[in-house]
């Protein structure tokens, strides 16, 4: 299962890679590019979401931090880490 789990994220990032491109989104706030990839990963994604822990609320708004803890989700840990609050 785990396998599957990372060649999903590897697809889903891949097209949101492409979908950031496509909507112009490089360029708009880390709250608005983290909220519309939260629309964008549907209910099972969003399920383990509500349970990741962040340094902080406002840690959880922002894209970068919720990518990493995806990615963290999915294929496994690196050295940084994300801290419960």
């Amino acid at each position: 299962m785990l396998g599957n789990l990372a060649a999903e994220w590897k697809r889903f990032r891949g097209q949101w890679l492409n979908y950031e491109t496509a909507a112009d989104l490089a360029d708009a706030t880390t709250r608005k590019r983290a909220a519309v990839f939260l629309a964008c990963v549907g209910t099972e994604a969003y399920e383990p979401y509500q349970t990741m822990q962040f340094e902080s609320d406002e840690a959880s708004k922002e894209i970068d931090n919720i990518i990493h803890a995806f990615e963290r989700h999915c294929v496994g840990g690196d050295e940084r880490e994300v801290r419960a609050v």
